[in-house]
Order: C-alpha cells, then sequence, then structure tokens
C-alpha cells in the first residue's frame, strides 16, 4: 500500500512538473493530476528500480551466452569441455535469476 501511494505521489509530482507554468515556484497537487497519476499506473505498471545484482545479470547473460556458444564448437580437450560446462552452468543459473526477478 504505501509503495503504491509513494508512486502515486511520485508520479502526481513529476505531472504537475511538466505541466507547471515558468515562474511558478511551489508545488501543486490536484486531485486532477493524481487521477492522472493512477490512470498512468494502470496502464503502463510500476517498475521497480533495476538494482546492481540485476544490471550485471542482464550484463552477463548475453556474455555467457556467447561463450557457451563458441566454446561448444570447439570440444577438443579436457579443459575445453570444462570450460564449455562452466560456462553452461552460469549461463542457465543467470537466466533463472532473470526470470526469477521477471526481468526476461
Amino acid at each position: 500500500m504505501q509503495a503504491y501511494a509513494n508512486f502515486l505521489a511520485q508520479e502526481s509530482q513529476r505531472q504537475e512538473i511538466d505541466a507547471r507554468p515558468d515562474g511558478a515556484t511551489h508545488l501543486e497537487i490536484t486531485a486532477g493530476s493524481v487521477v492522472r497519476a493512477k490512470q498512468v499506473g494502470e496502464r503502463y505498471g510500476t517498475r521497480t528500480k533495476v538494482g546492481t545484482l540485476d544490471r550485471v545479470l542482464l550484463g552477463a547473460s548475453p556474455i555467457l551466452g556467447a561463450s557457451t556458444g563458441v566454446l561448444g564448437s570447439y570440444l577438443t580437450s579436457p579443459l575445453v569441455v570444462a570450460c564449455f560446462a562452466l560456462s553452461m552452468a552460469a549461463f542457465v543459473f543467470t537466466i533463472v535469476l532473470l526470470l526469477k526477478r521477471r526481468l526476461l
């Protein structure tokens, strides 16, 4: 409930700042701006702030996928097979975490 109230307050403030005429110095949140903020929330939903771990996972996922694909083409020695298995496990782990956090 508090998160929704914070969202409405921030969105109302953002809309009021966008519509404020030049020279106005006071913030004026009206019922109309709250209704528009509610409509924005219903139409687009609320987005949580992306954390550092999420950014790392989003960046590592394509890198690990590409390295897994390249290593899969050169399975000639036990070292490459071990690196391929490790890369594949890390790739699957990042995908599972991203799906769990609903970022994919």
